[in-house]
């Protein structure tokens, strides 16, 4: 899209996208109709949402067309007259089964939800795994990870993963981990001192 100001006003201009001239026509179609789609939900509840669809819905729609036109080196025209179906824009296509099916550009409109109570929404929280320890909560947790001991602890450091050979229960652990720190009592930490000598 090219914004240029005309008489101290902001006017949008469409631009085709050459980078998706190397795709398939129902392809592009496809991509435009899931940018407006995501545009249109995303400002459905907004008091002017119809007057933002329609000049957004416009400028993608010849955005569209500038792709087709320089995908198939002619003019905006040309391309309207040999897509256009009942005033939409189709583009038809042999799917993997070889059956023959339409994809039509967006014409469903932009008009401004108001009822939010057809919406869906959880109603439960969303749950999600909480992200492993940084090293310094596994410090101040005080606790071996090699024994369980709890108490004074340090950390243990490998420069790469790549050196362990998981030979000894550290290595091994360090590489179930897949850290280059662990944290160990003072005990462990000799016993893996004397194990690298």
């Amino acid at each position: 899209m090219n914004v240029k100001t005309q008489n101290g006003k902001e006017v949008w201009r469409s631009k085709g996208r050459t980078y998706l001239i190397d795709n398939e026509p129902q392809d592009i179609v496809a991509r435009f109709n899931t940018e407006i789609r995501g545009f249109y939900n995303y400002y459905s509840i907004a008091n002017n949402a119809s007057a933002l669809g329609r000049s957004f819905g416009c400028i993608m729609r010849f955005s569209m067309l500038k792709t087709f036109a320089q995908k198939l080196n002619s003019s905006v025209r040309t391309i309207t007259d040999k897509y256009r179906e009942d005033d939409k824009f189709v583009v038809w296509y042999t799917d993997k089964k070889g059956e023959r099916k339409p994809r039509v550009f967006y014409n469903e409109g932009f008009k401004r939800i108001t009822d939010l109570g057809t919406q869906k929404c959880d109603n439960l929280p969303y749950l999600f795994n909480t992200p492993s320890m940084s090293l310094v909560e596994r410090l101040t947790a005080n606790k071996c990870e090699l024994c369980g001991k709890e108490g004074n602890v340090v950390s243990h450091h490998v420069r790469k993963l790549s050196e362990l050979r998981g030979k000894t229960g550290w290595e091994r652990k360090m590489l179930k981990m897949h850290r280059k720190s662990l944290i160990v009592c003072a005990e462990c930490h000799n016993m893996i001192h004397a194990e690298n000598s």
